[in-house]
């Protein structure tokens, strides 16, 4: 049988950070899915986080992966963050989003897309953030909406690295645990 990937598209939160690999969320994830037998030995995880992406450089990125993976079937997105720490527009973040929906969408029509909503720290923002999150939802009424799974996590200290931005070992267990729920959803 030929290999089915399951996609994971995103920054330093989806690489796991300074934490072993096999913590990160899209490992914990696949332990957990193994463990349940929902997915077997046909069905790869594809860890595509990469520390300081925008949602722009992710874009650049993700011809690379669908060029090398054939059999991509659920792709998850987890961007926003650097975007916001550099100050880009969230008209910009948009255009980024929609560009690898539609790529992801282009490359297999029936591919399976979660989105992880990215709410900034600052409450101002939060509103046209969520604006924009509702634009993509109703471009593109099929794919899945998980909102931002990072705030709880970020006001609880012993759940962070250091660093106050990224989560240790328990934070990304928790993050793994909010969206493992929406990923077994559409393996059933």
């Amino acid at each position: 049988m030929r290999t089915k990937y399951i996609f994971f598209l995103g920054d330093s939160l989806t690489y796991g950070y300074l934490v072993p690999s096999n913590r990160s969320f899209p490992s914990v994830i696949e332990k957990k899915l193994r463990e349940k037998k929902l997915i077997d030995k046909d069905v790869q995880i594809i860890n595509a986080g990469n520390p300081g992406d925008t949602t722009e450089m992710a874009l650049f990125r993700l011809k690379y992966y669908l060029s090398q993976y054939k059999n991509i079937f659920i792709a998850v997105i987890y961007l926003g963050a650097n975007d916001y720490l550099m100050g880009e527009s969230v008209n910009q973040v948009h255009n980024n989003l929609t560009e690898i929906i539609q790529q992801l969408k282009n490359y297999n029509k029936n591919i399976k897309i979660i989105l992880i909503s990215f709410m900034p720290f600052d409450p101002s923002l939060e509103k046209e953030y969520q604006k924009m999150y509702d634009q993509i939802k109703n471009q593109y009424p099929e794919i899945v909406i998980i909102t931002d799974v990072l705030q709880e996590i970020l006001r609880d200290p012993s759940l962070v690295m250091s660093d106050g931005i990224h989560p240790n070992e328990k934070g990304y267990e928790i993050i793994a645990n909010k969206i493992l729920p929406y990923i077994e959803g559409l393996l059933k």
